[in-house]
C-alpha cells in the first residue's frame, strides 16, 4: 500500500479492493496490494502532446495465490490523439504481459485493441471487461477493466507464504532480545567467530546442515 497513505486511507482501498474483487471473481483477503496512479501523462513525442494527456490508476492485489490487476480510466481524462503520437510508436494497448520472451508467455491483449482509434483511446468511454485464463466477459462498467493473472488453483501452495504464515504464528521467546543479529554480508560473517564455513565443518568430521534452496 502507498507509505505515504493514512492508516485509515489504507485500510478503506483494502476494504474496496476486496470488494471489487469479490463482485467480479471471488471472496478474497488481500495480504499485499500495490496502486499506481499515471496522472497527466503525455503520449510520445511529449513535447508535442502536452495538453492531451491520459489519466489512469492499476491496483495489483494478492493473497500470495490468487493475484489480480484492477485498472481504472477516469472519465473524460483519456486524451491522447493517435494523430500526433509518433508514426514508429507502439499502438495502445489494454491487458497485461509476463514480460517472459517464450512460446509460453503469459499475456492478453483485449478486443478493444482492435477497434478504431476512436474506442481504442477512449477506453474511459466503453465498457469494460473481467478477464480469466485469457477468457473476458462484460463489466457493465465505463473505464474499468479487472484481471486475474494466474491460473492457480485452490490446491496450490505458495511456500514462501506458507513460510510467513508460520512465521507469524510463532509466538517472541523472550530470549530473542538478547540474540546477537545476523552478518548483513559474507565478508562480516568470515570475521564473526559465531560462525565458521562449511569446509571446516566437514575438516572436522562433522555433516554440513542440509539448508532447502541452497
Amino acid at each position: 500500500m502507498n507509505q505515504g497513505q493514512h492508516s485509515n486511507d489504507r485500510f478503506e482501498l483494502k476494504r474496496k479492493v476486496e470488494q471489487q474483487i469479490k463482485e467480479n471473481f471471488t471472496s478474497f483477503d488481500v495480504t499485499w496490494m500495490l496502486k499506481i496512479t499515471w496522472e497527466k501523462v503525455p503520449a510520445v513525442p511529449a513535447i508535442s502532446n502536452l495538453h492531451n494527456t491520459n489519466t489512469f490508476q492499476a491496483v495489483l492485489a494478492t493473497d500470495g495465490i490468487k493475484t489480480f490487476c484492477l485498472i481504472q480510466f477516469e472519465d473524460g481524462m483519456m486524451l491522447w490523439r493517435p494523430e500526433s503520437r509518433h508514426p514508429h510508436a507502439n499502438k495502445a494497448l489494454i491487458g497485461y504481459h509476463s514480460g517472459i520472451k517464450s512460446s509460453n508467455r503469459f499475456f492478453y491483449n483485449d478486443q478493444i485493441t482492435t477497434q478504431s482509434n476512436r474506442v481504442r483511446y477512449r477506453p474511459d468511454e466503453n465498457n469494460g471487461k473481467i478477464v480469466v485464463g485469457g477468457v473476458a466477459k462484460d463489466m457493465n462498467a465505463k473505464g474499468r477493466w479487472a484481471f486475474r493473472l494466474e491460473s492457480n488453483s485452490e490446491a496450490f501452495t505458495n511456500p514462501r507464504k506458507a513460510c510467513l504464515n508460520w512465521y507469524e504464528r510463532e509466538s517472541f521467546p523472550f530470549y530473542r532480545w538478547f540474540n546477537r543479529p545476523c552478518p548483513c554480508s559474507w565478508l562480516q560473517g568470515r570475521f564473526d567467530f559465531a560462525y565458521t564455513s562449511g569446509h571446516r565443518i566437514r575438516r572436522n568430521g562433522f555433516k554440513e546442515p542440509d539448508v532447502p534452496g541452497e
